[in-house]
C-alpha cells in the first residue's frame, strides 16, 4: 500500500515540474521571439491643422505718401494728417479725440550731411545737447532697434512736459527720420495712450520707401480719386495741385494765365493735398 502511494506521489510531482518546465520555457521562448523579432515602429497620425493667414490689421488704413522724402506709412482712417505748408519737414497723425486729450504720432525729418548711422546720429545728438543750458533731454532707456528691416535707435521714456515719448530715429545716407508718440502708460492728458501707444507701433511697422517709383497720378488713383484735366486760371498752378487750400486753382477767370492741367478729383467728402485724397476736415 505504501509503494503505491509513493508512485502515486512521485507521479504527480513529476507532472508538476514538467507543467513548470513547459511554463519556463514558455516564457524564455516569449522573451528570446521579442529580443530577436524587429521593432514595428508605431506610426501616431497626427491630424493636419488649417493654416490660419494672418489677420492684416492695416488693411482698411489710408497710406500717406511723402514725395519731398520719399517714404510711405500706413494710419487708421479715422485719425487725421496735420501738415503746416511752411514746415513740411513735421508731419504729425493725431488720433481722433477731444482737443484737451491729443494723442500725435510725429514724424520729423532732417538733413545728415555726415551720413551718420541711426545710432552714431543719436549719441553724437546726445553729445552736443549736454552743452545746452535750455531743453536738454531727458530719458530713461536707450536700445537699438529695427524699422522694416532698417537699423534704428531709440530713446525710451523722453520727458515731453506733461507726457513721456517714445523716440525712435531711422537715418539714411540723406536724411534722419524721427518717429515720436506717447508710450503705453495711464496719462489723463492724453486720449486712450495705451491702445494708441500699440496704433503707433503698427503705423511704424508700415513704414517704406517709395523708390522713386510712385507718381501723383498713380497715388491719386491709388486713395480713390479720379484723374482729370481742367483749365486753370492761376499762374502758379500745377499739376495735381493741393485743392484742400483756397487758391490751388481758384483764381478770378483771367484769359492770359489761362493753362490746362492735370488734376486729382477725390470721391464725396475728400479732397487731394497734393500727395493724395484725404478726409476734407483734415
Amino acid at each position: 500500500m505504501e509503494n503505491i502511494d509513493f508512485k502515486k506521489g512521485f507521479s504527480i510531482l513529476v507532472v508538476i515540474e514538467i507543467i513548470l518546465l513547459i511554463a519556463i520555457l514558455a516564457v524564455l521562448g516569449i522573451m528570446i521571439y521579442n529580443y530577436f523579432s524587429p521593432v514595428q515602429e508605431q506610426k501616431i497620425i497626427i491630424p493636419e491643422q488649417e493654416e490660419q493667414t494672418p489677420i492684416d490689421e492695416t488693411a482698411n488704413w489710408q497710406t500717406y505718401l511723402n514725395y519731398d522724402y520719399n517714404f510711405q506709412i500706413k494710419y487708421p482712417a479715422d485719425w487725421s494728417v496735420s501738415i503746416l505748408p511752411e514746415v513740411k519737414d513735421r508731419i504729425n497723425f493725431i488720433a481722433p479725440a477731444t482737443q484737451t486729450k491729443i494723442f500725435d504720432f510725429e514724424i520729423r525729418v532732417e538733413a545728415n550731411p555726415e551720413k551718420l548711422s541711426s545710432n552714431n546720429f543719436v549719441q553724437k545728438m546726445l553729445q552736443q545737447n549736454k552743452l545746452e543750458e535750455v531743453g536738454r533731454i531727458s530719458y530713461k532707456t536707450s536700445q537699438e532697434s529695427t524699422i522694416n528691416g532698417f537699423p534704428s535707435y531709440e530713446l525710451i521714456e523722453v520727458f515731453a512736459y506733461d507726457q513721456n515719448q517714445e523716440w525712435i530715429y531711422l537715418a539714411t545716407n540723406e536724411y534722419v527720420f524721427r518717429f515720436a508718440f506717447p508710450v503705453a502708460e495711464e496719462n489723463p492728458n492724453l486720449q486712450d495712450p495705451i491702445a494708441n501707444n500699440k496704433i503707433s507701433r503698427l503705423m511704424l511697422s508700415t513704414f517704406s520707401f517709395m523708390g522713386g517709383t510712385t507718381t501723383k497720378e498713380e497715388s491719386c488713383i491709388a486713395s480713390g480719386g479720379k484723374v482729370s484735366t481742367i483749365t486753370c486760371y492761376c499762374s502758379s498752378s500745377t499739376d495735381f495741385y493741393n485743392n484742400c487750400a483756397i487758391g490751388g486753382c481758384t483764381c478770378a477767370p483771367d484769359p492770359k494765365y489761362a493753362k490746362q492741367v492735370k488734376s486729382c478729383e477725390c470721391s464725396k467728402g475728400k479732397c487731394f493735398n497734393g500727395i493724395q485724397c484725404i478726409n476734407q476736415e483734415e
